[in-house]
């Protein structure tokens, strides 16, 4: 009965060992499935240029992670993203959708990064040891749907905790109150 027991015990602390243990990029290789309608992006021209070849992908390059974390921080060591769009093009172009993941050196540098977030409606962080999960949806019909699809998903496959991001002074509506005055001629006298 007791060694029943310890080898409960052992393979419970085993499965939970595996657990802890990421393995980038494969741990956060986006499920297809949680954008329906939705396929693997062709990268731009501009992007090409700059050895941003493929999608998905890991990047090392420091000005190619500037330029797809759209940030000058050196703490980021790899990024990987996985960019989705939506099969048809409408007036306004293609929907999107996806995931970018930054690898940075610690998770002291991580924490030391975080208050630089701004909270958005179309997207949402989720951190997981020194891996910043930053998940989007542009698309104009279910881009809600989509996010929280992608925040389930690497809460569960991960144990990545959502990160609240501070807002964006802009992402606030203020109540203005205006006063409207009768409009008068040189000697002040009413015009209506």
């Amino acid at each position: 009965m007791k060694k029943k027991l310890l080898l409960f015990v052992l393979f419970s602390v085993f499965i939970v060992k595996a657990q802890e243990n990421i393995s980038f990029p494969a741990s956060f290789k986006l499920n297809p499935k949680l954008l329906s309608g939705m396929v693997i992006a062709e990268i731009p021209a501009e992007y090409k240029k700059e050895g941003i070849i493929n999608n998905p992908a890991v990047i090392e390059d420091t000005h190619a992670i500037r330029m797809m974390a759209n940030s000058d921080n050196r703490d980021i060591l790899q990024l990987y993203y996985e960019i989705y769009e939506t099969k048809e093009e409408d007036d306004y172009g293609r929907d999107d959708a996806g995931v970018i993941v930054s690898r940075f050196v610690s998770e002291e540098a991580l924490k030391n990064n975080l208050g630089e977030l701004r909270n958005q409606s179309n997207l949402a962080y989720l951190v997981k040891n020194n891996y910043l999960i930053k998940v989007w949806s542009d698309a104009s019909q279910n881009s809600e749907e989509h996010i929280n699809g992608m925040v389930n998903y690497y809460q569960n496959s991960l144990q990545a905790e959502l990160y609240q991001a501070a807002e964006q002074p802009g992402d606030t509506t203020e109540v203005v109150q205006i006063e409207f005055y009768e409009p008068a001629d040189s000697t002040g006298i009413s015009l209506w």
